[in-house]
């Protein structure tokens, strides 16, 4: 019976649980992703034990009958997991009545108490702590009302007072709280992201099951506890390796978030327990390796015999091949692991960024097989023009940015605009001016704005308190987004005369991020269901759609193809909005030149690079 197979579930689960105990006692610096994986195969335990016919015993089995033992082979697991009721008894005739029946004597009938059973009252019991657990597990989920109001990011969602966190399944969306820096920023979103490319949103479903099954239980609290601090050291550990953050720049983002109001969410950054908290900063000092894959052998074969656990997260080391058309190039670093490129010109001269071997990142040009550093401070490579000027953002000591126009004649510091010191550039126009925006110190405001010959002219707002600039076209006309009011940003088209609302697609909330010489822009917006999507506008069709979920598309050629980052990879678009299918480890494409050429960022390894993908003409 149900109960039967529960208890011995539970005591197959638990031994389990204090095998795998004893072996993170023993072996204290076992790395984070290995115990992950021995604490997830606990509740995983628990759950095929209670399936007969796939379970692997770790204690003996109870006996069963043999026609009993032949009729559970030939359930399913929804039928496996309920009481099977027992075959009726016909109780044998008796000798003699003692009295006639009542039929007959015309005696009133009394009404007979039926007794509940133990294992019925049991089952009860256990039904109704399950549906309490589910109810508890499902208000800790953020609600779709919670992010109604949030504020569309380059690839997340900003939300006052909730995250950092990964909402949703085949959808997930990134959560960040308001308030963070830059370069918290770019944490946070490392973190969630590195959740996202472990399956983290899916594999949480098992010790939840097991939470609601198994509500009784110690075990379930303690291996979920564990799973989940050894999950959050995971992902610190490939956050830190992505972004080469030291130990102290992340463990002070860990320590503000705990004191930030992060809301709940089964993937949430924030430490909800001091302990956990204790633990993960107690890990950002030991360096961490890439680990082999045979100790998750052992609990592979404690759940189920033929299974073998591998982490998701290192699928990436081998890629699928990509399609025979494009050739992948990873680009170099300045010494260091990591580098992502946002632009790449007609010439073929690759924008961006890399790290050296002091985890600085550092404004870098690629070009015929050279990488060339453009800056030593801390800082970014969004655009050129076709001389080779370049338009660079650094980030001054004391956090604040600055935009930089260098070209044939030096380095030049653009200047802001009164009661906005802070400078951001962002994009080139064939005339040689630069676009981007100007910001408070504080991050209260900012204006989009263009610099003509060192001069900074604002554009404007929609009628809102703020607008940033986020790209421009050969012919000067610049897109980014704009304030309608303080809950309310829309894309938008400056013309050279005035901001153009471009609307939304049925949400509050979107986002221009590049145009082409044909005008074509591209971006994200909200639905009217709250979901985030990539979007390509014209004159003549307005704004439509791309497929892809939680998507935003980045940049766009003159051709009308167009690239960004959808279903958590790197997407590619064609002119009538086709999705092109690209290696599944490409992070995200940032920007794509006339002759078709794509860069953007990329798994290789555990290392996150820039890459481009060159068209291969076929012959």
């Amino acid at each position: 019976m149900f109960l039967e197979r529960l208890a011995w579930a539970s005591l197959g689960g638990t031994a389990l649980a204090l095998g795998v105990w004893l072996l993170c006692r023993l072996f204290p610096k076992t790395p984070a992703a290995v115990r992950f994986w021995l604490w997830w195969a606990v509740p995983a335990k628990l759950l095929l034990g209670l399936v007969p016919a796939l379970s692997l015993a770790v204690l003996p089995a109870s006996p069963v009958a043999p026609m009993q033992r032949a009729s559970v082979a030939v359930h399913s697991l929804a039928v496996a997991a309920r009481p099977r009721t027992a075959p009726k008894r016909v109780p044998a005739a008796p000798e003699r009545f003692a009295t006639a029946p009542r039929e007959l004597t015309g005696a009133p009938a009394r009404a007979v108490a039926v007794p509940v059973s133990l294992p019925d009252s049991l089952l009860f019991l256990w039904l109704a702590g399950g549906l309490v657990a589910l109810a508890r597990s499902l208000a800790k989920i953020p609600s779709a009302g919670a992010l109604a109001g949030g504020r569309v990011g380059e690839g997340y969602l900003e939300v006052p007072g909730l995250g950092p966190l990964v909402r949703g399944l085949v959808r997930p969306v990134i959560v960040l709280p308001t308030g963070l820096t830059e370069g918290e920023r770019q944490l946070a979103l490392a973190h969630e992201r590195a959740h996202i490319q472990r399956g983290d949103p899916w594999l949480a479903l098992v010790p939840l099951a097991a939470r609601v099954v198994f509500w009784f239980l110690p075990t379930v609290s303690l291996a979920e506890r564990a799973l989940a601090t050894a999950r959050e050291e995971d992902c610190d550990f490939r956050a830190r390796r992505a972004t080469g953050a030291s130990a102290r720049e992340y463990g002070a983002l860990l320590l503000k978030l705990t004191h930030t109001p992060a809301g709940t969410g089964s993937l949430a950054m924030a430490s909800p327990a001091f302990s956990q908290l204790q633990s993960r900063l107690k890990t950002l000092a030991v360096p961490q390796k890439r680990v082999p894959l045979w100790p998750l052998l052992l609990p592979g074969t404690l759940v189920l015999p033929g299974w073998r656990l591998s982490e998701r997260g290192q699928l990436v080391q081998s890629p699928s091949p990509l399609p025979v058309r494009y050739r992948r190039e990873n680009l170099a670093t300045l010494g260091g692991r990591y580098s992502d490129a946002f632009a790449i010109t007609d010439s073929g001269q690759v924008l961006g960024a890399a790290n050296g071997t002091d985890g600085k990142g550092r404004a870098t040009r690629w070009q015929d097989g050279t990488i060339t550093p453009l800056s030593d401070q801390r800082s970014i490579a969004f655009a050129a023009s076709a001389l080779g000027e370049v338009a660079v953002t650094a980030l001054k000591s004391g956090g604040h940015r600055r935009a930089l126009w260098q070209s044939t004649h030096g380095v030049q510091e653009l200047s802001g605009l009164p009661g906005f010191p802070e400078t951001v550039a962002v994009g080139v126009t064939a005339q040689g001016s630069v676009v981007g925006s100007v910001l408070r110190s504080q991050g209260a405001g900012s204006r989009a704005v263009v610099w003509e010959a060192g001069v900074v002219r604002e554009l404007g707002t929609l009628g809102g308190p703020s607008s940033q600039a986020s790209a421009a076209n050969a012919n000067g006309w610049v897109v980014g987004k704009a304030d309608l009011s303080a809950t309310q940003t829309h894309a938008f088209l400056y013309d050279g005369t005035r901001l153009r609302d471009l609307g939304t697609l049925g949400g509050r909330n979107s986002r221009a991020t590049a145009i082409n010489a044909r005008g074509q822009v591209v971006g994200v917006s909200e639905t009217a269901h709250g979901e985030r999507v990539a979007f390509l506008w014209s004159e003549a069709t307005g704004m439509r759609a791309l497929p892809g979920s939680n998507g935003i598309a980045l940049a766009v050629n003159d051709e009308g193809q167009v690239v960004g980052q959808a279903d958590s990879h790197a997407a590619l678009w064609s002119p009538d909005g086709t999705p092109v299918p690209l290696e599944p480890s490409l992070v995200v494409a940032r920007g794509i030149n006339q002759r078709g050429e794509l860069v953007g960022q990329g798994w290789v390894g555990e290392d996150l690079r820039a890459f481009r993908l060159t068209p291969i003409v076929a012959p």
